[in-house]
């Protein structure tokens, strides 16, 4: 067995500090995290330290839509740099916080609850572990396999122009439903509708998501039918295969369900909405 330091700690002993000194003398940073912001970068100085021959490998996850993206592509356009996103499969969210430094002679491994933010660098209430060690420790080699597995995972991905465009669509309606929610309206359908939208573009499913807006009485016909029904050919039109949608019902029910379209339109004969001006025939 080969020699390891282990050291815990937690909030006010700054773990932005503590990897901002182990950067100073590391050659290599590998970094999988599940929410990142630009904020950090008060607190780690990733820019500079690359620009002296550091390399890096960044993954960020992108539930919830909290990752800033342009720290991202700000970071890649650093030499050594290679930085990605881990796009969930399914209804999973991607949580790790783990941090491996490769120095000369040993390597320095963070296993924590703070992201790569500035408040979870500085100010929230965090918890974590350091391990200190020569590279063929048997703990530092599981947490290096353990980057390694995540960072080539199936479900990473590089950044491109469709997929951060997509991203900022969907950041948009996660403000917009977040702001309409009420306690009647829990937000883990918003949670899961946000990850088939964000897979979206990686499984050539869905084009955008979608706020669609009806009364209680309305709601429930379409539910009964699950159907979704517009005056307006050109309205129906606009929605594709795929899309994903959120229910926002009306009179405090707030954000009610959420799911996809899965067929083309159509023209239904059937008094669906009885009370509608056209007699309840929707295209």
């Amino acid at each position: 067995m080969s020699a390891l330091a282990v050291e815990v700690f937690g909030h006010g002993e700054g773990m932005g500090a503590r990897l901002q000194a182990d950067l100073a003398d590391a050659h290599k940073l590998s970094m999988a995290v599940a929410f990142a912001k630009e904020s950090a970068l008060q607190v780690v100085d990733l820019e500079d330290w690359a620009r002296q021959g550091g390399k890096l490998r960044f993954l960020a996850g992108v539930n919830f839509t909290l990752t800033d993206l342009s720290l991202l592509r700000r970071l890649e356009e650093l030499p050594g740099a290679e930085c990605k996103v881990f796009v969930s499969p399914d209804t999973r969210t991607f949580h790790p916080k783990l941090y491996i430094l490769d120095k000369a002679d040993r390597c320095v491994v963070y296993v924590s609850s703070s992201n790569f933010t500035r408040g979870g660098l500085t100010t929230n209430i965090e918890v974590s572990v350091r391990l200190e060690g020569p590279s063929s420790n048997s703990e530092i080699k599981k947490a290096a396999h353990l980057f390694e597995r995540l960072f080539k995972n199936a479900s990473t991905d590089s950044l491109t122009p469709e997929f951060e465009a997509h991203y900022r669509e969907t950041q948009a309606t996660r403000r917009e439903a977040l702001a309409q929610a009420t306690r009647k309206s829990p937000l883990k359908p918003l949670h899961t509708a946000e990850n088939l939208a964000l897979r979206a573009p990686r499984d050539g499913e869905a084009k955008r998501p979608l706020i669609l807006v009806t009364d209680p009485h309305n709601y429930q016909i379409c539910l009964k039918n699950m159907v979704w029904g517009r005056q307006h050919e050109r309205q129906v039109d606009a929605y594709h295969i795929g899309d994903v949608f959120f229910f926002h019902v009306t009179e405090g029910h707030g954000l009610a369900a959420m799911g996809m379209f899965v067929d083309e339109p159509y023209r239904d004969d059937a008094l669906l909405w009885p009370a509608a001006e056209n007699g309840g025939v929707f295209p």
